[in-house]
């Protein structure tokens, strides 16, 4: 069994080049897919899911970055 504390000293030690790979690979096999409309729409479903993530400097500068871009920004609907 491994403990909280080595599993929390663990994950500090995974690159972020890892994450950045596996979105790719998520988003490549995802748009294999046919999108499929609702009325001429296209329908996203999100969960409430959260990810935890290390308290670097790069990591809150970026995601400063972002909540500046999504408070900039207006939402879009898109009709295909």
């Amino acid at each position: 069994m491994v403990g909280v504390a080595t599993f929390s000293a663990a994950r500090y030690k995974i690159k972020s080049a890892f994450f950045q790979s596996l979105n790719a690979l998520v988003v490549k096999h995802i748009e294999t897919f046919k999108q499929k409309t609702w009325n001429g729409y296209q329908l996203i479903a999100v969960d409430g899911s959260t990810v935890s993530l290390p308290p670097s400097a790069k990591i809150k500068n970026h995601l400063a970055f972002l909540q500046k871009q999504i408070k900039a920004s207006k939402p879009v609907w898109h009709k295909f």
